[in-house]
């Protein structure tokens, strides 16, 4: 069942990016507000943060690490003389 909300929105510039996008594709402001909306809401962005695979990856390691782990990284990771492991 689709239900039809009567909403008003106010856009203050005359020459608003939306009123010339809308004059562009040839459609009225309330179209091209709904297809946005549309879109928006059904079909999400490609690149969002679950499909990285840096954010999907859901193994971290949780023990003690040195202060300067992130300014020396190189010096943990490959010098053979460190007690880190």
């Amino acid at each position: 069942m689709t239900y039809v909300i009567d909403t008003h929105i106010f856009l203050w510039l005359i020459f608003s990016p939306e009123k010339v996008a809308a004059k562009k594709e040839g459609i009225s402001m309330g179209e091209l507000i709904r297809n946005v909306m549309d879109a928006a809401l059904n079909h999400p962005p490609k690149n969002s943060l679950n499909d990285d695979p840096l954010f999907s990856d859901n193994a971290f390691f949780t023990g003690d690490v040195p202060n300067d782990i992130s300014k020396n990284h190189d010096r943990y990771l490959y010098d053979k003389s460190n007690d880190f492991s």
